[in-house]
């Protein structure tokens, strides 16, 4: 569940499988939002400034793991680089990761 007194009937769920990550509203059991991968809801836009749409269904990331809220909208992971869908690795690198969203704008 989202902490750093933000509303305790949200969660976020990471899902490697996609390379996304979503917030899910409890009560409902609706998904607010998606960050990366194929049903991604954000603008994503690496650390060089370039932009992918929302319908690109890219990810930066893949196989992470370890997502956590640290406040302020930012998030923190550990990016494995491995695609499972593929069964292959996207670099040789793994790399911790922080990601920031623009809720309103719909930008990470």
């Amino acid at each position: 569940m989202l902490g750093n007194g933000q509303d305790p009937t949200y969660a976020v769920a990471n899902s490697r499988w996609t390379g996304s990550f979503s917030k899910i509203h409890l009560p409902s059991q609706s998904v607010e939002w998606t960050v990366g991968g194929p049903r991604g809801d954000f603008e994503l836009v690496d650390l060089d400034g370039a932009r992918y749409a929302a319908s690109e269904g890219k990810s930066l990331w893949y196989g992470q793991h370890n997502l956590e809220y640290f406040g302020e909208d930012e998030y923190m992971m550990f990016d494995n680089s491995y695609n499972q869908k593929a069964d292959s690795f996207i670099s040789t690198t793994s790399r911790p990761m922080k990601v920031v969203l623009d809720e309103e704008k719909l930008i990470a």
